[in-house]
């Protein structure tokens, strides 16, 4: 019983929230400041991480039990009905549903028949609509407002066995559930984070899951830090920088002296191969 309420057991301290731009090399940071190689998923060509990751320590209190745990968290029935609406509202201007044009997958309207197809399939009539969609049964129904615990030998092995929640490969050939994924909490035993330290991954603010994109700004709102991560090729021209430090906000953070919560990190770690 001792052991399980180690486990548990959660110190107060500081949490540090990155956010940039897909392939910026986020997940590369974060992964080379826990010492891990690949816990957490990376590709510079799409966006592997999306959903919100955080990350925790978890002291080796049993050695027989696995160090690596993790928590997958599920949105709402409530947030996915308001989410559907969103992106049917954003597949729209192509058409009826029943006859759609194909949008490019880099627009809004792209992104978002991605999303409801990886989530039901590419088959999906999309002419159900959003109360038909939700009385479906399958994966997504039965997946909505609930959780999964993975547990894991080895980073490398952790982030094999939760991956294909958070994966947002455009690939919507298969049924998916990362589009319904509101955060997953992985814990280890990351002595860098042992005095009560978070690390946040997250996938970007304006998301089209409500419920993930609250969150997040949750996140931004309590965070002791945010480190805004950008390509050190483009690092002066970011666009998604420059929407999020407005200059509203350099005024807030300077009059309440918290101007230095914000840290500017240019990487290029993601173009390098390991050989």
């Amino acid at each position: 019983e001792l052991e399980e309420l180690g486990r548990n057991l959660r110190m107060p301290g500081s949490s540090f929230v990155t956010v940039g731009d897909t392939g910026v090399g986020k997940s590369t940071l974060l992964n080379a400041i826990l010492g891990e190689e690949d816990v957490l998923p990376t590709n510079a060509m799409r966006a592997c991480t999306a959903a919100i990751i955080e990350m925790v320590y978890s002291p080796l209190l049993d050695q027989d039990a696995p160090p690596y745990e993790a928590t997958i968290e599920f949105t709402s029935r409530a947030d996915w009905e308001r989410d559907l609406r969103a992106l049917y509202a954003a597949i729209a201007p192509y058409g009826d549903t029943s006859d759609i044009r194909m949008p490019e997958d880099d627009t809004p309207a792209g992104e978002a028949l991605v999303r409801v197809r990886t989530a039901y399939g590419a088959s999906l009539d999309l002419s159900l609509g959003v109360e038909g969609l939700l009385r479906l049964e399958g994966k997504v129904a039965g997946a909505l407002g609930t959780t999964v615990r993975l547990e894991a030998s080895t980073g490398s092995e952790m982030r094999d066995a939760y991956s294909r929640y958070v994966d947002s490969t455009n690939d919507s050939s298969e049924e998916s559930l990362w589009p319904i994924v509101k955060r997953v909490v992985i814990s280890g035993p990351w002595e860098v984070l042992a005095h009560g330290v978070r690390l946040v991954d997250a996938p970007g603010l304006a998301d089209d899951n409500s419920a993930r994109d609250a969150t997040v700004q949750s996140y931004l709102r309590s965070s002791h830090a945010v480190w805004l991560v950008a390509d050190i090729k483009r690092a002066v021209n970011n666009q998604t920088i420059k929407e999020m430090v407005t200059p509203g906000l350099r005024r807030e953070l300077d009059t309440e002296g918290s101007l230095g919560a914000l840290a500017f990190v240019a990487t290029h770690a993601d173009v390098f191969l390991r050989s």
